[in-house]
């Protein structure tokens, strides 16, 4: 037998109050708030909009932070005009121009010609004629209003539009066709002004009316 006073018999347990191996502190708890950045190293920039936010380390802390791509892009140049989309070249506003203005009406006054040759009151056909191919005309700009494409437009490809986008309506298409009679009077330098009237590419009756043509 064992002389130890300190010694528990065997199948003894010790008293409650008895304290046993030391366990290990518990790890601090993960900080709150904003976490500053560590030496020279700046927060990362808020997401720009339908951009997903960079995951934060395990452990905390700041991301690392990405150099290069996904930037936004750079806001225009102050009073740079903001437009709808590309003006369109002066050669294909010159195509859909002679669909709309020669190769649409002509075929019908030419008809009126024939009609005035070969049957009497040659005056008599030659108007209707020449009213028929009016009436086409009219007709013609006033679909390019509400719809921004004329026949020779919507065969080339383009359409005209206010400077939001939007359609001028009939009514506006009209009077944009009637003032074409100032592209013509200098000479037709109205209808030469696209050829060096940068960015918006306008004649003198789009400048009036504000109108652009765009691809459609």
């Amino acid at each position: 037998m064992s002389s130890d006073p300190n010694s528990q018999p065997e199948g003894v347990e010790p008293p409650s109050g008895a304290e046993g191996p030391a366990s290990p502190p518990p790890p601090p708890p993960p900080p709150s708030g904003p976490v500053s950045p560590p030496p020279g190293q700046s927060p990362p920039p808020p997401p720009t909009p339908g951009q997903a936010p960079v995951p934060s380390p395990p452990g905390g802390g700041y991301p690392p932070q990405q150099y290069g791509g996904g930037m936004p892009p750079a806001a225009p140049a102050a009073g740079a005009p903001v437009l709808p989309g590309q003006p369109v070249t002066w050669g294909t506003r010159m195509a859909s121009g002679l669909i709309d203005y020669i190769a649409i009406p002509l075929p019908i006054y030419a008809v009126g010609w024939l009609a005035a040759l070969i049957l009497p009151g040659d005056t008599f056909w030659l108007s209707i004629a020449g009213l028929a191919a009016l009436g086409v005309v009219v007709w013609n700009m006033w679909t390019q209003g509400e719809t921004g494409q004329s026949i020779g437009k919507k065969y080339v490809g383009t359409r005209v539009v206010d400077m939001q986008g939007r359609t001028i309506g009939g009514g506006m298409g009209i009077l944009r066709w009637l003032l074409h009679i100032l592209d013509a009077l200098p000479c037709y330098v109205g209808y030469l002004w696209p050829l060096w009237d940068t960015p918006k590419r306008q004649t003198f009756s789009d400048k009036i009316v504000s109108t652009v043509v765009i691809p459609a």
